[in-house]
């Protein structure tokens, strides 16, 4: 993924170094905001609408949950890049 060479060990900065010039910081905080609010789990999900009674609540769940973690990370994007 990264050409970094072959004299890479567990105390290179090679990987480091390469991806902060690739991935700007605002970038990485909006990523870490939206993965932190997000609904990632699918096993999680099935068992909340197990519990919920319906199908339809995980679905509001799951546009609830992705609407703030987009609205959050565009907000946090946003706010670093100033």
């Amino acid at each position: 993924l990264y050409n970094i060479g072959e004299n890479v060990d567990e105390n290179s900065t090679a990987l480091l170094n390469e991806i902060k010039k690739q991935i700007p910081f605002s970038t990485a905080v909006s990523f870490i905001v939206f993965v932190m609010i997000y609904l990632p789990c699918f096993a999680a999900s099935m068992v909340f609408a197990k519990e919920a009674g319906s199908y339809k609540y995980l679905m509001y769940l799951f546009i609830f949950t992705t609407t703030v973690a987009w609205i959050a990370s565009f907000t946090a994007y946003n706010i670093v890049k100033i």
